[in-house]
Formats: structure tokens, sequence, C-alpha cells
């Protein structure tokens, strides 16, 4: 059966979907989403990137520490016995003078022994009686850096839910999700509005257990995650939920459209790494790269065509140059994407076009504004006919505009208008929206 970690449904939600989530969505029952939900990618920073921070701190000493300790093979103790003096010294000598001593110490010495047991990194062999380093422990400190960094998920994971066992109600794993998705230094009251007065009490020792692993950092107002910590998280959340977590990267192999169908769900500073990486790993120039883009747009959905568009023009950064205006401008003679392009080009390029919009370019470009709306899902049909202002309209002007509608290839043309029909406010409106869909049939 699946864990989920302690972890809480709307925080999971929230971290999953990087906003107050969708009613009704349930990740860790196993539902998955709700349909048509997309799950943000996460930017992940290169493993040797997060190896080094892992041997940097503290927790990592500790572990290592006990692996050192048993590498020579050790006598083992019974369940529920407290640890040898030894090894009660060497985790001593790597806390602070704050921390606990006498029973409690040793309670906690051996909490966090079996705790090591339970991942891996120490192995008891019942059959020769002895102790030693377990195959965790021998692939977080071997040379493979990929196993050391998934050794380590699987021992922080381990020691978040060991503390969430301990009449905390998965306080510290909470925490974590909480942080991770915000995605950047917060204010610590602001990570806190869930927590009862004994959480918020304790939850400096919750930070400082989280630290000490290399999750987050925090001042005395602020706290954010690490890349470590937004590493760790990651697996947490795909483990809890069996749900995938994409990375930034992921669609650095693939072609133009299907880069563009995934954009859309990006958050906006992330579009700009995942487009680099696709330059790079497809040994394309700036110039070729803007090329596909272009060439995809006509074919992809109405929310990638715009993210495609506004990727060009630079509105993301700056990963085609100059290359991305060049192709806008370029497409300012396309018969069917000349209106949405020319709408991206400032005055200066728009005055230096040798034509203007090729016919039926601008109503290529009004369906596609509507088509977006209805898309995404996050409108009413009603929202989306009166906040693109297509209402007050005298009545032979608007027919006029639909039947231009009308003439268009655009593929949601049909859907445009009998949205149109079927819900705009407007009875002589709708009506000539459903006799254009009459004359179409």
């Amino acid at each position: 059966m699946r864990t989920t970690h302690g972890l809480s449904e709307i925080i999971v939600g929230e971290a999953l979907e990087r906003r107050s989530p969708a009613q009704g969505t349930s990740y860790l029952s196993g539902a998955g989403p709700v349909p048509g939900a997309h799950i943000p990618p996460v930017l992940v920073a290169p493993v040797p990137e997060l190896v080094a921070a892992l041997r940097a701190c503290d927790m990592y000493g500790m572990v290592s520490a006990h692996v050192d300790w048993a590498r020579r093979g050790r006598p083992l103790v019974p369940d529920g016995d407290p640890v040898p003096d030894d090894v009660l010294a060497l985790v001593r000598e790597r806390l602070p003078d704050t921390a606990p001593r006498g029973d409690a110490l040793r309670h906690a010495a051996r909490v966090f022994w079996d705790v090591l047991v339970r991942a891996g990194i120490l192995h008891s062999d019942h059959d020769t009686g002895v102790l030693r380093p377990g195959a965790t422990a021998l692939s977080l400190t071997g040379p493979d850096e990929d196993l050391a960094l998934a050794a380590w998920h699987r021992t922080v994971i381990a020691l978040l839910d060991e503390w969430g066992q301990d009449g905390r109600q998965g306080l510290t794993s909470n925490l974590l999700v909480s942080i991770y998705t915000y995605d950047q230094p917060i204010p610590r009251t602001s990570i806190t509005p869930w927590l009862d007065e004994d959480g918020r009490a304790t939850m400096g020792h919750h930070l400082d257990a989280l630290h000490e692993c290399g999750l987050v950092e925090y001042t005395a107002a602020n706290v954010g995650i690490t890349p470590l910590g937004r590493s760790v998280t990651r697996v947490l959340l795909e483990d809890a939920t069996g749900i995938r977590v994409p990375m930034v990267g992921d669609h650095a192999d693939g072609d133009a459209a299907g880069l563009l169908e995934a954009l859309p769900f990006y958050p906006s500073f992330m579009v700009d790494p995942e487009v680099r990486l696709w330059l790079v790993h497809g040994g394309r120039t700036q110039e070729d790269g803007a090329a596909e883009f272009a060439a995809a747009l006509r074919g992809v959905a109405p929310g990638a065509r715009r993210a495609g568009l506004d990727i060009l023009g630079g509105k993301y950064g700056r990963a085609f140059g100059e290359a991305g205006r060049l192709a806008l401008v370029e497409l300012a003679d396309d018969p069917a994407l000349g209106g949405l392009a020319r709408s991206r080009l400032d005055d200066g390029e728009r005055d230096v076009l040798p034509r203007p919009a090729p016919p039926g370019s601008d109503a290529w470009a009004l369906i596609d504004m509507v088509a977006e709306g209805m898309e995404s899902g996050e409108h009413t049909p009603h929202a989306i006919i009166t906040e693109l202002g297509y209402t007050g309209w005298p009545g032979d002007k608007f027919a006029k505009l639909l039947g231009l509608f009308a003439e268009s290839d655009h593929p949601w043309t049909d859907r445009v208008l009998a949205l149109m029909a079927e819900h705009h406010p407007e009875p002589s409106s709708a009506a000539a929206a459903r006799a254009l869909l009459d004359q179409n049939a």
C-alpha cells in the first residue's frame, strides 16, 4: 500500500498545481488530477550540484559517521536496546549544545539508528549476527552521483516519516511541501496559517531538522526551499501520489510541437530554461529553433500557439534572441497567423511591413482568442463573451463579424460559433450565430 507520508491532501494539491487546487482534486486517494489538469514542471538542479549540497549538510555528516562506524562489522544490538556507547558518543559530538542529553538523547539515538536500518543505510545480518553498511549506504558514499542522490532521497524521506510518527502528524513533511510550493524565500508567517498553536511554537525545531538535511534555508524572518529540498520534495510527492511530477528538460529531446503543447502549463520563469535546453539538446541554433517554432504554430492548440508567439517575441526571455523577433515579422504575411503575429510587433516593426495583414487573418486571430478561453476551461462561456468585448454591438455589425468568422478556416470556427449561439446574452447575436451554424451544417 502506498504511504502518503502524513501529507495533507490540500497541501499536496497546492504543491502539485502551484495554486489552490481545483475543487474535487484528490491526489492522495489515488484518483489523480481532475480531467484536464496539468502539473507544472519542477526546475531541478544538476545532479553534481545536488550531491555536493547533500554531502555538505549536517545530516550527511551524522549518517556517514554511522556508516564509517559499521564498516568493519559490529555485533547486532537487539531491537529496542540502547545503542552502543561509542555510537552515542558520535551522535553527541555532532549535536548542538542545546540538544537533549541523558535518557532523551539515548532514545533519540536509538530511533535514528532504526531509521537508518529501515532506509538501508545500516544492514542487520541476522544469520551472522553482524551489523554492516547497507545497500543505501554504499550508494550514498559511492562514486555514482545518480545513485548517491537517490540514496539521499530515500534516507531523508525515511527521516521525515519517522518525525511524522512522533505525535506531530506529518508536520515536518507538510512544512517542507508548503515551503516548496512557493519556490522562493517567503516570510515565515506565510507558511503557517494551517498550524495550530503548538505547531507554531515548535516550527523552529522542524525548520532546524529540515535545514540539517539540506532542504531549506532560513533567517529569523524568511524561509526558502533549497535546490536539494526541491529535488527531495519532488520525489516525496511522487511517492505519496503515484503521479510523476515533470521536470524542466523533459521535452528537450522532442519536437517543437510537443514542447509548445507543454509550455502553457509552465510557470513563466521556467519557460525560458526549457526552451534553452531544447535548443542545446537538439543542437539547434537560435535561427533553427525559431523557424521550427514558427512552422509548428498553426498545428498546435490555441494556448500552445499563444505561448509560442509570446516566446518568439521575447516575453519570457531571450532564448531565441533577435531570431525570434525576425520569425514574428516573417509570420506577418501568413494567411492564418498574420493577425496574431502583427499584434505582437512593436510600432516600428509594423510600420515597415510592405503589406497590410492578409485578408481573413484578423478574423482568424479573433477566433483564436475565443478558442483559447474555451480551451483553458478557466472561464464561463458568458465571461469569455463579455470579457472579449462581444456584447453591446449593433446587430448588423456583429452579424458581419460572425460572417467573417464563418468564412475562416480556423479549426475552432464551428465551436466558437456554437459558443455564441448557445451563450450570447443578446438574443439577436445568438440567433445570428445559430443561422451561420445552420448554413455550415
